[in-house]
């Protein structure tokens, strides 16, 4: 009989069969829902049905100066998309938007997993791969982390505020609130950041044509 069904009745431990036993840290796969337990969110109340969790995506990067371009190039680097793939992984594929999500998953776990990874080889050999698509796409190796750390956080951002709705159904009554608040933080200080950076470049271009070297 096979452990998954085993499991079911018996309680085995399965931390030594997948690394997705580790990162849950739970030891029964019937007494912590792994859906729930990897993306923190509350089920909603009995009977109520309500709009479900949205996936992480890189369209937040496109705010920073990240072509669309190195997203695709990123993403097909990762999952070893080529000439001999389906089409349905290509560009406009039907499947495309799965290995998106898939992608923007990754990356935005990165820091988690990078911490992760001094221990465990499949963290360390996942990270690895993330880092080799950063130089691919044409980033320096010696920044190849904190770039990826970058984009881990703004598509965090995203994440967080596309799933408000679920995360404010949380027990406790202002948990809600403070996601929302934090969410809404981080957005108007990578906005400001963005503003600010935008503003001197303009005005370094400004004293180059008024005062040239």
């Amino acid at each position: 009989m096979p452990a998954e069904i085993a499991v079911n009745t018996t309680g085995h431990v399965l931390v030594g069969m997948s690394a997705f036993y580790q990162y849950t840290d739970c030891s029964r796969a019937l007494m912590m829902p792994g859906a729930i337990k990897l993306s923190g969110f509350p089920p909603p109340e009995w009977g109520r049905v309500k709009e479900g969790p949205k996936a992480p995506n890189f369209r937040g990067l496109l705010l920073f100066n990240v072509t669309r371009e190195t997203i695709d190039k990123f993403i097909d680097f990762v999952f070893s998309v080529n000439s001999a793939s389906p089409q349905s992984f290509h560009q406009g594929g039907a499947l495309r938007h799965g290995l998106e999500a898939a992608a923007a998953a990754l990356v935005m776990y990165f820091p988690e997993r990078y911490v992760a990874g001094r221990e465990q080889v499949e963290a360390k050999n996942v990270n690895a791969k993330l880092l080799q698509g950063m130089i691919v796409v044409g980033y320096p190796a010696n920044e190849a982390i904190n770039n990826l750390k970058s984009w881990a956080s703004t598509i965090m951002a995203q994440f967080a505020s596309k799933n408000v709705h679920l995360t404010s159904l949380a027990n406790d009554d202002n948990l809600g609130a403070r996601k929302l608040m934090e969410v809404l933080t981080l957005t108007l200080t990578l906005t400001l950041t963005l503003t600010l950076t935008l503003t001197l470049t303009l005005m370094w271009e400004v004293l180059t044509l008024s005062f040239p070297l």
